[in-house]
C-alpha cells in the first residue's frame, strides 16, 4: 500500500515543492500491475487516457499560441502559478494486454544534437564578441571564423540532456525502451518480471555508440558545444 500511495502522489505531483529545486524534475520510478478482472482497472485505463490527452492538448496549445520559449514559459506560469512544465507535460505509460514479460529500469544518459541556423549563430557570437572581456575576444573570434568557414550542413550544436530513468520493456512482440519518470501501469493477467533501478553513479563512463558519426569540436558557445561533422550521411536533425 505504501508503494501505491507513493505512485499516486507521483501522478499528481505537478508543482514546485520546498525544498526541492524547481530546475530538476522529480522522478517516481516503478511499475504497477493491474489485473483486467479488477473492477477498477477499466476505469483507471480510461482515466489515464483522458489525462494523457489533456496533457498533450495543453502542450500543443501552449506551443502553437506562443512562438518563443519565453512566451511559452510566461503563458504556463501566468495560468498555472508554481507548476513545473516537465511534470505537467509528461505522459503516464499504460500498457494494456501487451504481453509484457519483463520491465527493468536503468539510467539513460544522452546528448541532443541539432543543426543550427548558421547566420543566426554567427550573429549571436558577434553580439557576444562586442561585449566580451579582452581575454575572451581571441578565442571567440577564432570560433566565429571556424563556424563561418564550415559548410552549413556540417554544423551541429550538442547540448547535454539531464540523466533520466528509462524502462526496458520486453514484450512477446519485442523489446522497447521508454522514459520512466512516472510508474508504468501494466494491465494483463500474466505475471511478469520487474527489476529495481540501481543508484546512479556519475563516474561511470557512458558507452559510445558504434554508429556515431565522426565530428570535430570547433569550440563552445553559451554552454553548448559546436561541432563540424564528417560530410557523409548528413541528417537535418540528429540525436544521440
Amino acid at each position: 500500500m505504501a508503494a501505491m500511495k507513493l505512485a499516486g502522489e507521483g501522478y499528481v505531483d505537478l508543482h514546485i515543492k520546498h525544498p526541492y529545486s524547481q530546475k530538476s524534475a522529480r522522478r517516481y520510478v516503478g511499475v504497477i500491475h493491474l489485473l483486467p478482472s479488477n473492477p477498477n482497472s477499466a476505469e483507471i485505463v480510461q482515466l489515464v487516457h483522458s489525462i494523457n490527452q489533456s496533457k498533450a492538448d495543453i502542450e500543443e496549445l501552449v506551443i502553437t499560441e506562443n512562438e518563443t520559449r519565453q512566451a511559452r514559459f510566461k503563458a504556463i506560469h501566468d495560468n498555472c502559478p508554481g507548476v513545473m512544465t516537465k511534470h505537467l507535460y509528461r505522459q503516464i505509460h499504460c500498457l494494456v494486454d501487451a504481453d509484457v514479460k519483463s520491465v527493468k529500469f536503468s539510467w539513460q544518459r544522452k546528448d541532443a544534437l541539432h543543426q543550427p541556423d548558421k547566420a543566426v549563430l554567427i550573429s549571436q557570437m558577434i553580439k557576444e564578441l562586442e561585449r566580451a572581456n579582452p581575454e575572451n575576444e581571441l578565442p571567440l573570434t577564432q570560433l566565429i571564423k571556424k563556424v563561418a568557414s564550415a559548410p552549413d550542413m556540417t554544423l551541429r550544436i550538442r547540448r547535454d540532456v539531464k540523466v533520466q530513468p528509462a524502462a526496458n520493456v520486453v514484450k512477446l512482440s519485442g523489446q522497447k525502451t521508454m522514459t520512466a519518470p512516472l510508474p508504468i501501469i501494466v494491465v494483463q493477467d500474466e505475471p511478469f518480471k520487474a527489476g529495481q533501478i540501481a543508484s546512479f553513479v556519475a563516474a561511470v563512463e557512458r558507452k559510445q555508440r558504434s554508429d556515431k558519426q565522426s565530428s570535430t569540436i570547433l569550440g563552445t558557445f553559451a554552454g553548448r558545444q559546436i561541432e563540424q561533422i564528417a560530410p557523409k550521411k548528413l541528417n537535418k536533425e540528429d540525436s544521440t
